[in-house]
Parts: C-alpha cells; sequence; structure tokens
C-alpha cells in the first residue's frame, strides 16, 4: 500500500507541472516529450508546495486528500484546454522519432549514453532510499521546518532566534536559519502527509525526481536547439555522471539542486528565445527563473544575471556596453556609499566584509581542477574560448546571451567567494561547490552547443540565415 500511496505522491506534482507545459511547448518542437516532461516535473515540484500552503491559508492545515484533489483539478483542466485547442493533431512524442534518421552505429551509441545517464539515477537514488537523513544543511535548516511543520499539522511561522525570544515563542517556531524558502521543507512534508509517517528516507525522493527532470529537460532543450541526438545524450550523460550531482541526491536534503534545476530551465529556454525569439521560450525563461528565490536566497542573485544577458541580445553591441559599462558602475557606487545596515539579498553590507582572500582563490582553483566533483569539466571549460573564436561567425552570434549570462554568473561567483565573507566557504572547501552547481549544466549546455556547432559547421552559413524567411514558426 505504502508503494502505491508513493508512486502517487510522486506522480501528482509530474502530471501537475508536465500538464502546465504542455499548453506552452509547441506540438512540432524537436525534443518535445523529453523537454516537457522535464520542465514539467521541476515545474511540479516548485508549484505544488505553493498549493500545500494555499490549502494551509484556506484554514484546512497540512492536508494530503485536499491538497491531492486541487493538483487533481488544476492538471485536468490544463490537459483538457490542450485537447481542446489541439483536438485537430496527432500528440507527438519525441522518443520514437529521435533515431529515425541515425545509423546503427549512432543508435547504438545513443542507447548507451542514455542507459548510462539513467545508471547515474538510479545508484543515488537507491542510496537515498537506504539513508535517513545525514547531510548537515538539512538536519540544521531545512528538514527541522519540515518535521515541526508535520507535527503540528500546520504551517508555524519560523522567525529568527531572537524574535522568538523577545515573543516568547508564542505561536512562533525558530532554527538556525528561520529565514530560508519553505519550498524544499514542504516536498518533504508532501511525502510524510502521503504515507502518514515521518520517514527520513521517503520524504527525500523529490531529489530523485528533480534529478530526473533536469536530466530531461537538459535533453530536450538540446534537441529543440537542434543539437545531434548522439550529442545531447552524450552532454546529458556528462550531465548526469557529475560526481557532485549524484551526492546531492543520495545525500538529499540540501535545496541547491532545486535551484540547479530552476536555473538550468531558465538559462536553456533563454537561449532558446534569444535565438528564435518565441513567446513560448520567454515564458517558460522567465517562470523559473523567477522561482529560484522560491527555493534559496541565490536565486535572487541569478535572476540578475539576466539582466545583462537580456541587454546583450535586445540591444546593439555599442548600447549593450554602454549598458553594462552603467550598471556596474552602479552597482559599485551603491557598494560604497549606501549605508552598511542595508541588506542585499538577505545580508547587509557591513556583513559582507568585502575585501580580496588570496586563500580563497587558490582553493577555489583547486575546488575544480583538484578535486573530484565535476570529472574533467575545468578542461572542457578551459578549452571554451578556443571553441568560441573556432566556431562560425553565425553560431558566435547567437551564442551571444548564454555567453553574457554565463559571464555575469562566474563574475557574481567569483567576487562571492573571493570577496566577501562567503569566501570561507571556498577556504573550507564547505560551499563553493554547492553554489557552483547551480550553473554548472547551463555551462555545460554551452559546451555541447559549440561542440555540436564546429561538428556540424557548413562553410556556406551566414549571418543571413538567422533572418530567414523559410525558418520554420515553431508557434504555428
Amino acid at each position: 500500500m505504502d508503494t502505491l500511496v508513493i508512486i502517487t505522491a510522486l506522480a501528482l506534482p509530474m502530471l501537475l507541472g508536465t500538464s502546465l507545459m504542455n499548453l506552452v511547448v509547441p506540438l512540432r518542437t524537436e525534443g518535445r516529450g523529453a523537454l516537457t516532461a522535464g520542465s514539467g516535473i521541476l515545474a511540479g515540484l516548485i508549484t505544488l508546495p505553493l498549493l500545500i500552503r494555499l490549502v494551509n491559508a484556506a484554514g484546512l492545515g497540512l492536508n494530503f486528500a485536499v491538497t491531492a484533489i486541487l493538483c487533481i483539478a488544476v492538471t485536468a483542466v490544463a490537459f483538457l484546454y490542450w485537447l481542446k485547442r489541439r483536438k485537430s493533431d496527432p500528440v507527438l512524442f519525441s522518443l520514437p522519432a529521435e533515431t529515425a534518421d541515425l545509423s546503427r552505429s549512432e543508435i547504438l551509441l545513443f542507447a548507451v549514453f542514455i542507459a548510462l545517464a539513467a545508471w547515474h539515477l538510479l545508484v543515488p537514488t537507491l542510496e537515498l532510499i537506504a539513508r535517513p537523513l545525514y547531510a548537515w544543511d538539512t538536519t540544521m535548516h531545512w528538514a527541522t521546518k519540515a518535521k515541526a511543520w508535520f507535527g503540528r499539522g500546520e504551517l508555524t511561522p519560523f522567525v529568527p532566534p531572537q524574535a522568538w525570544l523577545n515573543i516568547g515563542g508564542e505561536g512562533v517556531l525558530t532554527d538556525t536559519n528561520a529565514s530560508y524558502p519553505a519550498t524544499v521543507p514542504l516536498l518533504q512534508v508532501w511525502m510524510c502527509l502521503a504515507i502518514g509517517r515521518w520517514d527520513e528516507s521517503i520524504m527525500n525522493l523529490p531529489w530523485a525526481m528533480c534529478f530526473l527532470g533536469l536530466g530531461l529537460a537538459f535533453y530536450g532543450m538540446a534537441r529543440a536547439a537542434s543539437v545531434k541526438p548522439v550529442i545531447a545524450a552524450l552532454f546529458t550523460y556528462f550531465l548526469m555522471s557529475l560526481p557532485l550531482m549524484n551526492i546531492h541526491v543520495a545525500l538529499a536534503g540540501y535545496a541547491d539542486i532545486f535551484v540547479t534545476g530552476t536555473f538550468t530551465v531558465a538559462a536553456l529556454a533563454f537561449y532558446l528565445w534569444s535565438v528564435d525569439r518565441q513567446r513560448w521560450q520567454a515564458g517558460i525563461a522567465f517562470a523559473f527563473a523567477f522561482s529560484g528565490p522560491l527555493v534559496k536566497v541565490e536565486g535572487l542573485l541569478w535572476l540578475a544575471t539576466f539582466i545583462p544577458a537580456i541587454a546583450i541580445v535586445l540591444l546593439r553591441w555599442q548600447l549593450s556596453l554602454l549598458f553594462l559599462g552603467f550598471t556596474c558602475g552602479a552597482v559599485a557606487l551603491l557598494l560604497v556609499f549606501l549605508p552598511q545596515d542595508v541588506a542585499l539579498a538577505g545580508h547587509s553590507l557591513e556583513s559582507l566584509l568585502i575585501f580580496y582572500r588570496p586563500r580563497a582563490t587558490e582553493q577555489l582553483i583547486a575546488s575544480f581542477w583538484y578535486y573530484g566533483n565535476w570529472n574533467l569539466l575545468a578542461y572542457l571549460v578551459a578549452a571554451l574560448p578556443l571553441l568560441v573564436i573556432a566556431i562560425n561567425p553565425s553560431d558566435r552570434y547567437q551564442l551571444r546571451g548564454l555567453l553574457a549570462l554565463m559571464v555575469s554568473v562566474v563574475a557574481i561567483f567569483v567576487f562571492l567567494f573571493i570577496y566577501t565573507r562567503f569566501a570561507a566557504g571556498a577556504i573550507r572547501l564547505t560551499g563553493v561547490s554547492r553554489v557552483a552547481m547551480h550553473f554548472v549544466p547551463a555551462m555545460l549546455f554551452l559546451l555541447m552547443l559549440l561542440v555540436n556547432s564546429k561538428i556540424h559547421a557548413s562553410p556556406d552559413e551566414g549571418l543571413d540565415k538567422l533572418t530567414s524567411p523559410d525558418r520554420e514558426n515553431p508557434d504555428t
């Protein structure tokens, strides 16, 4: 009975998110099946906690049955509306067509890469099921909220320790990070509500679902970007085999893999929009970019990185450079002249302790080049400038938005871990890789685009293909 309930609890957010993505992604989009399912799983994992909070706000507490009914109702309405819009079109799934034009050797390679990727999902999931809560952050910041809410049957507010003391703890709770968003703990609460008991293994199954959604979305976005199936499968395997990604599933409890999912889908959809300018791509990018702060405060920082990327895409290069220069100058002036008690993303300027830390620089380099968190990814990233120079100019022009986004993300990352108090996370190797994980899949996607462009470059291509009237409109 538990197995059926667990499957239902995992299926409901997946179906909810997929039904919503199904309304958005055009039928004839390459890789639509994987794209819709992957982004749908991630969307469902973000939307479900919002429904739980809605039910609680209605005075019904943490009620699995009511939330499940609401989830089913939204799913059904979305699916029926889609059927009404698309009743004259067949339902197209990407997977059967993926290998249609491939040779036997390519089909074999495709199958091997997909099987290896699936293996790297299965193994950490089995570890997750066998292991109770273990990771530091989940026992100190995240599961504290989940256990308290599950035990009380309602969303009791968490406040900082001093506020808790000031009011004598009446009607509120506290832990070591009371300001953390509720999304991740509510996913743990959801699983415990489903089985009717506190279970420190079953409650973490959404981490495996998030990893599955990330892999499917990565592959689907790659196909939507016209990356060849074998290359898309190869880089999906690269993504799913990254050691730190596997660890964050096996030792579930940290929120970082959910931030990774939201930022990755946002960044990849933004790239598609920067090339095709389709509304559905912009909508997905917008929705997932604004979902990041619902998971963790770093989502606000990654949300800000889209500003220079959008400027690069929409403005002429002279205006974009002027805009970026003005923005950097304005940020520098704000850091100097704003009152030191002003909080940015939950941290005051005074507490950031901004100055250069050479030891952090050494450890930052070591975390990518010496330790085994990222396999050989650092070597691929080192080759990135050469790949950018080597590809066709028209392809380089298409990549300008994603390149600007990655430069912005890396700049913020380096600033945080070398020039602020968060450098302690780099020096002690306790936080730097966790935060890097947020943007590593998007960086891997950029590398994949460069490799695909170089392998399949055509000498006759030029900038005129960007505005070719023969380009199919995926919205039709």
